[in-house]
């Protein structure tokens, strides 16, 4: 990945932790959050430890980093029309089939 296109995405990625935020908080409150500040938002802790593993927290900004290259890699979508939505949709499959290949473990 080019230092371009790394780019990009770190900047998708603040533009959509902004609208994740907004969601979360109240409209007075979410009036004050932007691309700059947001970070000041979010909790410090970007990692939990889960399972004997240690994993990003989910809705954090690499978190949506990580999972807008995995969009672009699995289904060749353009950075400018990946949304808050796509990144929900994204997780919710993935985790229903993972979900369905543990069960079958058990």
């Amino acid at each position: 990945m080019n230092n371009r296109l790394s780019k990009k995405i770190r900047k998708k990625a603040l533009q959509i932790l902004v609208e994740w935020v907004q969601l979360q908080v109240p409209e007075e409150e979410a009036r004050k959050i932007n691309v700059t500040n947001v970070i000041k938002f979010m909790p410090p802790d970007t990692h939990l430890y889960a399972g004997h593993k240690i994993i990003l927290s989910a809705y954090s900004y690499r978190w949506i980093i990580k999972k807008i290259k995995n969009l672009i890699k699995e289904k060749n979508i353009n950075i400018n029309n990946i949304l808050l939505k796509d990144i929900k949709e994204y997780t919710e499959k993935r985790t229903i089939k993972r979900n369905r290949y543990v069960g079958n473990i058990l």
